[in-house]
């Protein structure tokens, strides 16, 4: 191995390492909820295949280096679920099938367990003197290795994506997400074309390779920009408490709700469990800060606001506000 190749795989993996396992502790730091950790595990996954890339890249024991590369391609095939179940979060905020751990862990399993067939290859990647180090992979390894993350994390992110992306109604954080979106296409891009050059395995084809891997520098921050904020919820002001959710927004203010149109629509159909109860449960957050030396009963009020609501909905009973309506709880 050259001391060129070995510079250049210290200094771009270091730098790469560095970045993601940044980010990902920023993710984790900037809000504890499930969500966090789930885009944050995507982000340690990917900073350890760079760490491992560094580490193997001065071992010059056969096995040993054959191990740790398949050890790294798993973990950051595993680290594409995590991204998955994170948009699958987003999308299906307003009902009951992502959100149940027990069909995250379903998934997670299933797709850890698959992903195992790639250490039962016969001969599916060499990795020694002969390839100066370099992995080159047999054609059935290189087409389970692509099939499976396509089947099992590409092809549904790209499809979850894009309908996050057009179910959001907010054109700000719309515009932030699809900076999400394109980074991680090009993130995935970049993945597939590494497998197919290690299929080819073209030395021609190296500088070309190592100029499509710098886009995974830029693919990191705009994933961490395109996101930041999910699901956070923050305090305005004393008496204003927004919650941010990016696919049915809505504002719960002390006397009134402020709600999409959209949003009212399955409200007053009682389509949307979730949203009836983030509702409740944010009128019920502001109404305790506004008075704090009475007794609260939550179940009364809770019946309260249900039947006030279905009244002004019924009875056309609120203002407009662009794309909005309030409905005065008073």
């Amino acid at each position: 191995m050259s001391d060129l190749r070995i510079l250049r795989i210290v200094l771009f993996f270091s730098l790469s390492a560095l970045l993601y396992l940044y980010l990902g502790t920023k993710i984790v730091i900037r809000r504890n909820d499930k969500y966090s950790r789930y885009l944050s595990a995507f982000y340690f996954s990917q900073s350890t295949i760079f760490i491992l890339n560094i580490v193997y890249a001065f071992i010059f024991v056969e096995h040993i280096v054959y191990f740790l590369f398949l050890v790294l391609l798993y973990i950051g095939s595993i680290g594409f679920g995590s991204l998955l179940i994170f948009n699958g979060l987003l999308y299906f905020s307003r009902h009951d099938f992502f959100q149940k751990l027990k069909i995250r862990v379903y998934y997670l399993l299933s797709y850890a367990t698959i992903l195992l067939g790639i250490f039962f290859i016969p001969n599916g990647v060499v990795i020694n003197m002969s390839t100066d180090w370099r992995p080159v992979y047999s054609f059935p390894f290189m087409l389970y290795i692509i099939t499976v993350n396509f089947v099992l994390a590409g092809v549904p992110l790209i499809i979850l994506s894009i309908k996050t992306y057009i179910s959001m109604e907010a054109p700000d954080i719309k515009r932030k997400f699809l900076s999400f979106c394109i980074a991680l296409y090009l993130y995935f891009f970049v993945l597939t074309v590494s497998q197919i050059f290690n299929y080819l395995n073209m030395p021609s084809l190296n500088l070309l390779y190592f100029l499509l891997s710098i886009i995974m520098l830029p693919s990191a921050y705009f994933m961490y920009y395109g996101t930041k904020g999910f699901g956070q919820k923050d305090l305005i002001k004393k008496y204003h408490y927004k919650v941010v959710k990016m696919w049915t927004p809505f504002e719960v203010i002390p006397k009134s709700i402020k709600i999409s149109k959209k949003s009212l629509i399955q409200f007053a159909k009682n389509q949307n469990k979730f949203l009836m109860n983030e509702v409740f449960k944010r009128y019920l957050e502001s109404y305790k800060i506004i008075n704090t030396n009475s007794k609260v009963n939550e179940p009364l009020i809770r019946q309260q606001i249900e039947e006030k609501v279905q009244i002004l909905i019924k009875e056309k009973i609120f203002r407009k506000e662009g794309n909005f309506i309030v409905l005065n709880m008073q």
